[in-house]
This record gives C-alpha cells, sequence and structure tokens, in this order.
C-alpha cells in the first residue's frame, strides 16, 4: 500500500484529534483521543489504544499482515507478538496467549 497523507490516514478522526496527531512512522499517527486516551493508528486502524491507566487494548482490524504486526510490537515491549503456523500469539510476562483483536495487556 503506498503512503497515505496525514488527512487520510486522520479521515474520520474528530478536528481535536486531528490536531493532536504526530507522525511517528510510515503511515502511522499517535494522537489524543476525546477521552484523553493515546492511540496509535496505522492507515485507517487503531493498533494500539493505552488509557491512562496503563492498560494497552491492542487490534490489528483484520490485517494480519507483518507490518501491522511490528506496528503494534514497535509499542508494546516487553510484550512481543509472533505469528506460528498464521496464528498470532501474544508473549510477555511469563504468558503466551492467542491474539485478537480487543486483547489487553
Amino acid at each position: 500500500m503506498a503512503r497515505e497523507t496525514k488527512a487520510e490516514i486522520c479521515q474520520g478522526l474528530a478536528d481535536e484529534e486531528r490536531r493532536t496527531a504526530r507522525r511517528i512512522g510510515n503511515n502511522t499517527y499517535r494522537y489524543i483521543d476525546r477521552y484523553g486516551n493515546t492511540v496509535v493508528r496505522f492507515h485507517h486502524t487503531n493498533i494500539v489504544v493505552i488509557y491512562s491507566n496503563g492498560e494497552k487494548v491492542l487490534s490489528h482490524g483484520g490485517w494480519t499482515t507483518i507490518t501491522t504486526k511490528n506496528k503494534i510490537n514497535d509499542q508494546i515491549f516487553p510484550y512481543v507478538i509472533y505469528q506460528k503456523d498464521f496464528i498470532w500469539y501474544l508473549k510477555g510476562k511469563g504468558t503466551t496467549r492467542k491474539f485478537f483483536n480487543g486483547i489487553k495487556i
């Protein structure tokens, strides 16, 4: 997929959210949502939401690509997502769980 502009990636966000959006990588922006949470958006998918209590909610939005996985991994250290036999897993703090959209860490 070609590089998208900030306007294209931030389409659908509230004006205030668009104003806080900062580019952190190719087709990747971090912004503050209307509730004060930090959100990492890759293309048109919010891949990581970081709540004020430190909890993170992860999503691939149906895009189970190596790039999406790497973009999420950039945000969740010391956790890591890896793939085995086409299935994503989340590993961290001594446990491994099958990944699903909306998984919390």
